[in-house]
């Protein structure tokens, strides 16, 4: 079995929210920095991070904060949150993160989430469709 630990950020902070909804929030910590070193002294490869504010602006808000976290860490980070664009999933690379989680931009312009595969390797994307439940509880795509 392989755990991948998350970290949430939103306002440079470590949370998780209620159900999705940006306006019930718990923090965790104000340190994400300090949390993933935790991370990386524990028995893990990989590091999941969300950038919260970077997925409901399409802003990457976080970027200092998750660059502290990427680089000295030694694990695997895996980033989502608002990378809509090939000039994210470029800096994000360079700044130390293994994968750039892609989400609805694979479904709104898969021509380019295409072309970023050929560019930057399978092993730098990762895709990731969120559903939700219609009121007869089939799942649909959220985008």
């Amino acid at each position: 079995m392989r755990l991948i630990p998350a970290i949430d950020i939103k306002d440079g902070k470590c949370v998780r929210l209620f159900q999705g909804d940006f306006e019930q929030t718990t923090e965790y910590s104000t340190d994400p920095a300090a949390l993933g070193q935790r991370f990386s002294s524990l028995a893990v490869e990989d590091l999941h991070i969300v950038d919260l504010d970077g997925a409901r602006s399409g802003k990457q808000h976080n970027r200092c904060v998750v660059t502290r976290i990427a680089t000295p860490s030694g694990l695997a980070v895996q980033l989502g949150g608002g990378i809509r664009e090939r000039d994210d999933v470029a800096q994000w690379l360079n700044a130390g993160v293994t994968r750039c989680v892609i989400g609805s931009v694979a479904i709104n312009n898969p021509d380019a989430v295409k072309q970023w595969l050929l560019e930057f390797g399978a092993d730098a994307i990762v895709l990731a469709l969120d559903i939700k439940l219609d009121e007869s509880g089939d799942p649909i795509l959220t985008t």
